[in-house]
Order: C-alpha cells, then sequence, then structure tokens
C-alpha cells in the first residue's frame, strides 16, 4: 500500500519491512488510507524536488519524526512537548539527560506531514475549534494543530510541556488549556520585553538573566516530574549538535543565497529550516547527512547553470515557508522569482557573535533575545533591512500569518522602513502559514503577479 510511497521519501526496501509493524500502527491511528497515500505520493512527486537525494532523505526523517510522535508512549518512552517559536536548546537539554525521553515540538511534526505531505490537516484544526479554540477568533494554526492532534489521539498526552512563552502569548494558554483538558504538567519559560526604540542593538541585562532564570526553573521541572538529572554534559551535548546543525545548515543557505540561477527551491529548504529552529530530533546524524547530500546536489546543479528559476530573475526574501501549503512558493517561483532566503534562515553578525555570559540558561536566553523578531520590532525592522542590504535584494513579500499578534502588528511599519530606506518594493501579503483554508495559492496569486511584473520593469 505504501511501498512506492516511502521510497519516494528515501527508504530502502529492507528498511520498508522491518519498519512494517511500526508503520501500520501508527498510520492506523492518523487514519492514513490508501486514497491518503496516494494523494501523498503524488503532493511529494509534484511539490518537492526528489530528483535529488538529500530532498527525498529529508522527508524520510520527517516521516520517522511522524511515526516516532505517534508511537512514543507504546514504545516506552516519557513524552516532552516543546513549543514554537521555540527554545529549541532549551528542549534539547533533557533530550540528552534522558535515555528513555522523547522530545519534540508536535504541531510542526503534524503540519509538515499531515499538511504539506498528505494534505489531511483541516480534521484536526476542526478537532480543536470544537474543544477551545474556536473559528472566526484568530487562534493560531499552528497551536489548533498541536490540541487538535491530541483530541483525536493521535499523538500521545505529554508528560511535560516545556512552554516558550516568551514570544507568543498564545501558546501559553493553549498549554493552560491542555493541563485542564489532560492533566499534562507545564513548565513555562517566559521573557520580559521592556526594551526601549533606540536600545538596538544593546540588550537589557534583565531581560536576559529573568529568561534564563526562568529555564533554569523549567528543567528543575523536568527533573522533580520525569526524574532525570540535568548535568553539564547534557548542556554541552545539546549546545555541540545544535551549533552542528546550524552550522551546516548556514553552509547550505548562505551558499544558495549567492548563486544565480538559484539551485534549490525554498520549499525542499523549508524541509530543514523547521527541524534547525524548532524540532528537536534523535535523527540528527541523518539530518546532517541529508544536508551534506544537499549542499553537494546544489553546488553540481550550480556548475551545469541548472537553477529553479532563470538566471537574473529578481532576487525576492520571503518571510517564512508555510508548514501546510508548499505550493504557494512553487507559484512564486512560476512567476519567475527568486527566493534566495527566507527570514530567520540567515544569521545576522550580531545573532553570529558569541555570548558573554558563563551560565549555561543565560547563553540560550541572549542567544535567543539577541535575534531579530525576538529582540523586539526595532531589531525584527532592523534585521529585514541588513538582509537586503547584505544579499542586495531588490524585493520584499512579507508574507506574514494575520492571526499570529507579535508577527502582524508591525507589517506596515516593516514595509514602510524598507521601501523609504532602501528604496526597494514591498508586498505586505496577509495570509496564513500553517492553514489554508482561508488563504490559498490561486487568491494570492493575482498579487504577486502584479509584484513580480514591477520587479522584472525595474
Amino acid at each position: 500500500m505504501y511501498t512506492e510511497f516511502f521510497k519516494l521519501c528515501g527508504y530502502e526496501q529492507d528498511e520498508i519491512e522491518r519498519e512494517r509493524p511500526r508503520i501500520d500502527k501508527a498510520f492506523k491511528r492518523l487514519g492514513l488510507d490508501t486514497e491518503d497515500i496516494r494523494r501523498g505520493e503524488k503532493r511529494v512527486r509534484e511539490l518537492f524536488d526528489i530528483e535529488l537525494e538529500g530532498v527525498r532523505k529529508l522527508l524520510g526523517i520527517w516521516m520517522k519524526e511522524l511515526i516516532d510522535l505517534v508511537l512514543a508512549k507504546d514504545e516506552g518512552k516519557k513524552v516532552v512537548y516543546g513549543s514554537y517559536p521555540p527554545i529549541k536548546q532549551a528542549y534539547m537539554v533533557p533530550m540528552y539527560a534522558c535515555e528513555d525521553l522523547y522530545v519534540t515540538t508536535p504541531e510542526l511534526v503534524i503540519d509538515i506531514t499531515m499538511g504539506s505531505i498528505f494534505d489531511k490537516l483541516n480534521p484536526i484544526l476542526e478537532a480543536a475549534e470544537e474543544n477551545g479554540l474556536a473559528p472566526g477568533l484568530a487562534h493560531c494554526s499552528l497551536l489548533q494543530a498541536r490540541l487538535g492532534a491530541l483530541v483525536k489521539g493521535m499523538i500521545p498526552v505529554p508528560d511535560l510541556l516545556l512552554n516558550s512563552a516568551h514570544f507568543c502569548d498564545q501558546t501559553p494558554k493553549v498549554d493552560e488549556l491542555i493541563h485542564e483538558l489532560y492533566g499534562a504538567t507545564v513548565a513555562y519559560m517566559d521573557s520580559c520585553w521592556d526594551q526601549n526604540w533606540g536600545d538596538y542593538p544593546n540588550l537589557k541585562e534583565r531581560r536576559i538573566e529573568y529568561m534564563g532564570g526562568r529555564i533554569d526553573m523549567a528543567w528543575q521541572t523536568v527533573e522533580e516530574v520525569l526524574g532525570c538529572q540535568i548535568t553539564e554534559e547534557s548542556q554541552h551535548s545539546a549546545a555541540r549538535e545544535n551549533a552542528k546543525l546550524w552550522a551546516n545548515y548556514i553552509t547550505l543557505t548562505d551558499f544558495v543565497a549567492g548563486c544565480d540561477p538559484q539551485p534549490l527551491s525554498q520549499v525542499d529548504q523549508a524541509l530543514i529550516f523547521y527541524f534547525i529552529v524548532g524540532v528537536p530530533t534523535r535523527h540528527g546524524e541523518e539530518l546532517n547527512g541529508a544536508i551534506s547530500t544537499l549542499i553537494r546536489e546544489a553546488k553540481q546543479r550550480f556548475d551545469r547553470g541548472k537553477g529553479v528559476v532563470e538566471k537574473g530573475a529578481p532576487r525576492v526574501v520571503w518571510c517564512v515557508p508555510s508548514t501546510v501549503d508548499p505550493e504557494i512558493l512553487r507559484m512564486v517561483e512560476g512567476l519567475g522569482l527568486a527566493v534566495p532566503l527566507t527570514i530567520y534562515a540567515w544569521l545576522s553578525p550580531l545573532a553570529r557573535s558569541k555570548t558573554k555570559h558563563r551560565a549555561f540558561a543565560e547563553r540560550i536566553a541572549e542567544s535567543l533575545l539577541r535575534d531579530n523578531m525576538v529582540f523586539g520590532t526595532e531589531g525584527f525592522i532592523e534585521y529585514i533591512k541588513q538582509m537586503c542590504r547584505t544579499w542586495k535584494l531588490e524585493g520584499l513579500i512579507h508574507y506574514y500569518p494575520f492571526s499570529c499578534r507579535p508577527i502582524s502588528f508591525p507589517a506596515l511599519m516593516i514595509k514602510k522602513a524598507v521601501q523609504d530606506e532602501l528604496n526597494i518594493p514591498v508586498l505586505a501579503l496577509e495570509a496564513d502559514w500553517y492553514d489554508k483554508r482561508d488563504y490559498g495559492v490561486e487568491q494570492l496569486r493575482t498579487r504577486v503577479e502584479t509584484f513580480a511584473e514591477l520587479l522584472k520593469a525595474n
């Protein structure tokens, strides 16, 4: 039933046979039938560049992560869910402290697999809307996936929620609801936003110290609830593996951003992006291998002059790839626009600078808080301007989710700053990164097409 699908996702025949009992059990719980698998196979062929071995491997890692998530409790794991936007290193430390711990950000795994691959996310979102996250109230659809997958019994109830309350005010409220519904313990890692306009790039020390303290308190909860001991070794292991993945990923993104024609689509790079920024995985060695393979294949394509768009195409920066609808970025490329970079996939010089803090939790906090949007609106605007200048980009499509308050409210401020100070065109494109029921390709095409013609005329 699914042999060909898994081969497209980089599995070998013997691996499929070995994993068949786990796949059968997971797919039954997810409600994936023959029709869904056929649709998934069709979407993989049409939307992802499976000519590339690296892309096939990445799709396979996402499928492994989905199966691991669904079966975690069945296989004797204690389950910890981080949230998004993440404090990823803070999630990774417990993962390296306890062998029997499964740690993930479930909403991203559900969105990429059940959304982008199988196009079967809507029933999950509807389940959340019927159980506390009512439709029409601009609830984040990523959080609806988190709750809906629990409501439908697709994913296990966690033993602990490590909530990244430093940026999104909806995330802690949803985890509070999950606590009330299922009894899961919640540890909140929050921050404070008291940064004045004009402070950038200087972070207030109290923000770092407060957030570092909250991370330490969350790790204490891990020890109390799960019996894991957070050690220096587990901290160093998390930092080492996270740095290794980021270094590999930045090698790829910087190379692609400097190429003309652009050899890889952001659709395929997004399969790495969401692992790097949001999902701790024990498949890290495989992930690094897939990235290295993709670097090699990108260089081979560039040497042959092959690109996803024509050489000399206008270069624009895109906000963040949709987790559920790869067709949108494929549409942008089809209109003749190169998207060499997406926001947050590029590390600014400030983000790459070394921290001066010695306490591990404070180092995590500083690294996160000095990074563009989390610093505050001023930092977000400066980051985007710096990216446009560094890579000589010719336009910005600020594709932002209407239901995300921290990202949607500065949209017009960003547009004005980039247009006035850099003199490059900006299209502010309201949509939803995590739900395509209200925003689809055809609805957005007309505006992007007009913008593309403007850039080509310039």
